[in-house]
């Protein structure tokens, strides 16, 4: 396991999945990286989903609406 973001850029590593494990500051980090490509599926997030989200626990509905915001501008897809 990687201590940290920048541990893992210098790494030779070239695919990674992420499975729920993500904190909101984590996943900001991430998207920092140069080269990296989401993998976020845009019909995952739907804004009728909102409803959802607004029941979620703050961390959770933190991360969440990062990710929503991540697909809505369309930064790495």
């Amino acid at each position: 396991m990687f201590s940290s973001v920048d541990d893992l850029a210098k790494t030779h590593v070239t695919d990674i999945v992420v499975l729920d494990t993500l904190r909101e500051k984590e996943l900001c980090e991430l998207t920092q990286l140069t080269d990296l490509q989401s993998m976020l599926n845009k019909e995952d997030f739907n804004r009728s989903d909102q409803n959802m989200i607004d029941k979620l626990e703050r961390p959770r509905k933190r991360l969440t609406e990062f990710m929503f915001k991540i697909v809505q501008i369309s930064l790495y897809f």
